[in-house]
């Protein structure tokens, strides 16, 4: 994740921005990788001071990854995150990861 991330990950065709973001969530979720798990809380931590200092195609498993290996501190940042939602969109995907 840290290499794709540092280059904000934006770049590529709408394909390989799906298929970075499956990758990311397997390696984390399913096999586990450390760093990838590690690079997830970075990126979560940027974006809680940055909204915009996440690429949108990294942010989905930066914070799955961080809903899932995180704990009580993590939980009450994205329920904060919940309830300072300006967009239904936003007010929605922070919900779903509150589950």
């Amino acid at each position: 994740m840290r290499s794709i991330s540092r280059s904000k990950g934006g770049s590529g065709s709408q394909p390989v921005k799906a298929l970075r973001s499956s990758v990311l969530n397997l390696l984390g979720m399913h096999g586990h990788d450390q760093k990838t798990i590690d690079e997830a809380f970075y990126q979560f931590g940027k974006y809680l001071k940055d909204k915009t200092a996440v690429a949108p195609d990294l942010l989905s498993p930066a914070l799955s990854l961080v809903t899932f290996n995180g704990g009580k501190k993590e939980y009450n940042e994205l329920l904060e995150l919940w309830k300072s939602a300006r967009e239904f969109s936003e007010l929605v995907s922070n919900l779903l990861l509150l589950r």
